[in-house]
Formats: C-alpha cells, sequence, structure tokens
C-alpha cells in the first residue's frame, strides 16, 4: 500500500504540470531560465514531476510506482530506431544475473560499463537507458567499432537481503567475468549512485589490503576477487554521490531549486541497513572530504584516465567539489560544470531528445550543443584509439 506522504504528491501532480506549463510560456521555470538544454515544455514539465516526486517517498513505495525490471526496459527500447538501425549486436543478451549487453563486439577487448544511479534503490530509468545507448552513437565511428557496452542490474535496497555491500559483490562478479571472457580494457562510468559504486570497485582493486573488511559479510566470497590484476582502463564518474550519508550543504548560495540531488541521508542509511556507520564503513561509501591516503593508489585517477561532470545547479556540489580538491591533491582528475545544469544532467535531461522515435537523432550523430556527451566522447575516444 501506498504511503500517505506518496500519494499527496502523485495527487497533487496536476498543479505542478499546470503551473510549469504556464512558467514556460510566460516568464520561464527555473529550467528553462537557467540551462539552455530546457528548450522545451516537454522536458521543462519531465524535470519538474521527477523533482516533485524525488525524496518523497518511503522504501516500500518504490516498488509499486517506482520499480521497473531492467529486462523489461531492455525490451520495451528494441522499437527504439538506435536499436532498429541494426548497428547494436546482442542487444539485450544477458552477461550474467545481474548485466545485460547493450552491444557485444566479440572482435574487441574494449567495453564500457555502465553502473545507473538511483540511490541504491531505485531502478534504472527509461531516460539513462537512452542515455547510455546514445553514448555509442556519440562516439566516432571508428571508436564504435572497436567498444562494447554493457549495463549492470545491481540489487536494489528495497529487495531482499539487497544492503551493502550487495551491491559492489555483484560489481566485482561481472569485472572479474569479463575479465574470464577477454574484455581486458574495462571503461567505468557511473552516475549518482553508480558513481558512488564505480568508486568504491576502484578502491577494492586498488587496495588489497583493506578487503579483509568484508570478511565479515559472510554471505558473500569477496577472497574470490583478491587476485584480480587487470584494472579498469577509465572511468567517468556524472554527478557522483559522494556523501551519501552527510547532509548536504551550499557553501555557495547556489540557487538549486528544482535539482534530483539526494538532499539527506535516507537513502544512503537504507544502502547500509545495519553495517556500523564507522570509519572502516566510510572508506567504502564516504568519499567527500576524505584523506588522500584513501585513494592515492587509485592509478585511475591519475594521468587523465578520470573525468567527473556535474551541473553548475546541484545540490550535492559541495561534496563533489570537496572530493576533487582531494583527489587532485595528487591525481589528475579533469572536470567539467555545466552552467545551470542539474544533477545527472546526461542521463536525465540530454538524453531526453532520444527517448521514442528521438532515437533517431541519436543515430544520425545530432549531438551538437550537447555539453556532457561531447565531453565523454573526447574523453574516451584516444583511449581505445590508441590501445
Amino acid at each position: 500500500m501506498l504511503s500517505l506522504k506518496f500519494l499527496s504528491r502523485l495527487l497533487t501532480l496536476p498543479f505542478v504540470i499546470v503551473k510549469t506549463t504556464i512558467e514556460y510560456y510566460t516568464v520561464g521555470t527555473i529550467y528553462s531560465k537557467t540551462n539552455k538544454e530546457f528548450n522545451t515544455l516537454y522536458k521543462n514539465v519531465h524535470l519538474s514531476v521527477e523533482n516533485h516526486l524525488a525524496n518523497k517517498f518511503y522504501l516500500s513505495d518504490i516498488p509499486i510506482v517506482v520499480y521497473q525490471p531492467m529486462a523489461s526496459i531492455i525490451k520495451k527500447f528494441s522499437s527504439n530506431p538506435m536499436i532498429t538501425a541494426g548497428h547494436l549486436k546482442h542487444y539485450g543478451e544477458r552477461f550474467n544475473d545481474h548485466s545485460f549487453w547493450i552491444h557485444k563486439n566479440n572482435d574487441s577487448k574494449h567495453v564500457l560499463v555502465y553502473y545507473h544511479g538511483g540511490g541504491y534503490a531505485l531502478s534504472c530509468f527509461d531516460a539513462q537507458i537512452a542515455g547510455f545507448i546514445a553514448i555509442f552513437y556519440a562516439l566516432p565511428a571508428e571508436v564504435r567499432d572497436s567498444l562494447s557496452l554493457l549495463i549492470v542490474d545491481y540489487s536494489l535496497t528495497f529487495q531482499p537481503n539487497s544492503k551493502f555491500p550487495r551491491q559492489i559483490f555483484e560489481a566485482l562478479e561481472i569485472h572479474a567475468k569479463l575479465l574470464q571472457e577477454k574484455f581486458t580494457d574495462i571503461h567505468l562510468i557511473g552516475d549518482s549512485a553508480g558513481g558512488n559504486l564505480a568508486l568504491a570497485i576502484l578502491r577494492f582493486l586498488n587496495y588489497p589490503e583493506e578487503t579483509g573488511y568484508f570478511d565479515q559479510f559472510k554471505e558473500y566470497d569477496f577472497k574470490q576477487f583478491e587476485g584480480l590484476k587487470i584494472q579498469p582502463k577509465s572511468c567517468i564518474l556524472v554527478s557522483p554521490w559522494v556523501q551519501p550519508l552527510h547532509i548536504t550543504s551550499n557553501r555557495k548560495n547556489i540557487n538549486n531549486v528544482g535539482d534530483l540531488g539526494a538532499r539527506n541521508t535516507v537513502m544512503g542509511e537504507w544502502y547500509i541497513g545495519d553495517t556500523p556507520n564507522d570509519e572502516k564503513l566510510a572508506n567504502w561509501v564516504s568519499f567527500s572530504k576524505i584523506d588522500a591516503t584513501r585513494f592515492d593508489k587509485i592509478q585511475q585517477l591519475k594521468d587523465n584516465k578520470s573525468i567527473v561532470i556535474y551541473g553548475g545547479r546541484e545540490v550535492l556540489t559541495d561534496g563533489i567539489e570537496d572530493f576533487l580538491e582531494t583527489i587532485n591533491s595528487f591525481g589528475d582528475v579533469k572536470h567539467y560544470i555545466e552552467e545551470g545544469g542539474i544533477h545527472v544532467g546526461l542521463f536525465y535531461v540530454e538524453s531526453l531528445d532520444f527517448l521514442g522515435s528521438g532515437g533517431a537523432k541519436a543515430v544520425n550523430g545530432e549531438f551538437e550543443g550537447k555539453f556532457s556527451y561531447n565531453i565523454v566522447s573526447d574523453f574516451l575516444t584516444p583511449l581505445i584509439t590508441h590501445s
């Protein structure tokens, strides 16, 4: 049964839609006035609705209203022009219990692995699937010919026995299986909570002396991953959720009205469950305002092998910038701030143009002015073509 809290939000949606429509055609919405990507009524209404519902639910509401199985979303997208164009091989095939191929190129060692966001509680949204597929078309043809795409379907916190560190274990299983199947050049991309997961994986693979922490979780055999020697080649973090257990601050007094970033710690608390929130846990969950020695062994944070993209109106700005300050005290992580952009603009806003028949725009290479897509393409191209 839906909670009264979430039900009240659903009942007031018509007001939000009408208000946003009037604003769009008169004074402008908070989105259209601050970011050029909000150039249609649909985008403004879509994000207003998402913001109205975001973080206004209990864990028990998610399977009733929000949850979509990954297999169902992938099947639904099979009619999108990005799929029917015929460029993607093995689309929708399972890789293991917690991942699906978007495109499998058996002749290449390169694979882009996507960890979606949603506070570890929400399933992948349609726009996130569309956004990930569109990355393929944003790349030059010679890069597409050398790349596979895999999406991770990790367990969600409303599901039974799916608290921390299950998601880390599942991601490591996928990494190990990719190496077994000779996909040795693994590139990670994660948005929001997916960025949090990517950082946990990088720490696990680069700090083997600390992985004994996971011995306490008897239901998982983390020791099988101790011998993994081949690291991910690169990492793209889109609005990474680096402080899930800390209340957000706003030192710059940014106008973040309408942003979708988590303003409290509720979903972070759902994620860790009964695990004690202490310094040892923080090594695997909290990545903002940290000691540099907790990351200075991670090669992917050096030599221009990782980038961070975030919006200029992000609720999470302080945490992301504290993280970047620490990382760049020893590393070389370039960051890109989208003027007026909101949380996870690549997957929540830019990708809306590629839903439905709009997928033809991606197939035709219509990425002019797409802030995040062009950055991702420019970042990945030399890493893939020069190896």
